[in-house]
């Protein structure tokens, strides 16, 4: 019978934390217009990921992540050294969350992101995963970003690049040039 038991609560709670994430989901990996990448952005920046933290929502429910980035270059928004951007998931001991369609950092890597304020003030990634590009090195150590063309940023700021992987200085000043002219 405490078997039974247990499999319920697990089962129970299980369902709460998927009745949960189904409100989640569409502020994390809605999809977004192309153009919503320039119009809802509050940051746009390049950085590297310098630190990670893990903790507790407010009403002690969610695990969420804080990430620290240093900024190699503001392309929109207030000029700052850092930024912290909070993502839902993460690990704390031997409790942890994964958000499937969520933005995900790993510390030292550099990105491309696209970050959003909620309602309380705090950056999020803009789209989940959809609002973070990875900045890649080539042989020689210069930066690169690969944005397919079927992916949102892609098809509004990159549509007409011959390839996927463009020179990160490049990107900057076709991100910066379309930005100043989106509403």
């Amino acid at each position: 019978m405490t078997r039974s038991y247990g499999f319920i609560a697990r089962a129970s709670g299980l369902a709460a934390l998927l009745v949960l994430c189904q409100g989640l989901a569409p502020a994390q990996s809605a999809p977004l217009a192309p153009e919503d990448f320039a119009t809802l952005s509050d940051r746009v920046f390049v950085g590297r990921v310098v630190g990670q933290q893990s903790f507790l929502s407010d009403d002690g429910r969610l695990i969420q992540t804080r990430f620290t980035f240093e900024i190699g270059a503001m392309l929109k928004g207030d000029l700052l050294p850092v930024a912290e951007v909070i993502e839902y998931g993460g690990r704390i001991g031997e409790k942890w969350l994964h958000v499937t369609h969520g933005a995900r950092y790993r510390q030292g890597a550099e990105y491309l992101v696209f970050a959003r304020r909620d309602s309380q003030g705090r950056l999020r990634t803009l789209g989940g995963w959809q609002g973070r590009l990875p900045v890649l090195r080539d042989a020689a150590g210069g930066a690169l970003v690969r944005v397919h063309r079927q992916h949102p940023v892609g098809a509004y700021f990159f549509s007409d690049r011959e390839t996927d992987l463009l020179p990160l200085d490049t990107a900057n000043r076709i991100l910066a040039d379309r930005l100043r002219r989106s509403p």
